[in-house]
This record gives structure tokens, C-alpha cells and sequence, in this order.
């Protein structure tokens, strides 16, 4: 019986709990696409770039966004 995610891609986007998100995802048939996007580091404008036309070629079923901090930094990015 095929699970919930099973063949969906979804990526997270927070720093936080990576490794818990992944975990319910994988048991569920999801694939894990982990790119973090904030956190304490200064945002790095050419990787935030790069990660998002990789994040829009390769698609995804489900986003998830644990803070709109990193939300805000993809928008402003996409707008751009």
C-alpha cells in the first residue's frame, strides 16, 4: 500500500529540526530535499540564488517553512 508522500518531493527550507522533518517525510515515501535558507549567518545572496533556481527547475510537492524569515529572504530574491 503505497504511504501518504510516496513519490512526492518535499523540501525544507528552516535550519531547524532538519533531521525530524526528513524522518516523518521518509516514513511517509517522501524525498527530502533539505535547503536551508536562514539562520545566524549572513544571507549569502549567490547561493540563495542558486538554491532557489535549483529549488524551481527541479520542482517540489510541498515546501516547508519553519519561520517567515527564510520565506522572506526567497521572496524578495524571487522578485528580484
Amino acid at each position: 500500500m503505497p504511504k501518504g508522500l510516496s513519490g512526492r518531493k518535499i523540501a525544507i527550507t528552516g535550519s531547524r529540526k532538519i533531521q525530524e522533518f526528513g524522518e516523518i517525510i521518509e516514513r511517509q515515501g517522501g524525498e527530502v530535499i533539505v535547503r536551508p535558507q536562514q539562520g545566524l549567518l549572513v544571507l549569502q545572496e549567490r547561493e540563495l540564488e542558486r538554491d532557489l533556481f535549483r529549488l524551481l527547475k527541479s520542482g517540489t510537492d510541498w515546501t516547508i517553512f519553519t519561520t517567515g524569515t527564510g520565506l522572506g529572504a526567497l521572496l524578495d530574491k524571487a522578485r528580484n
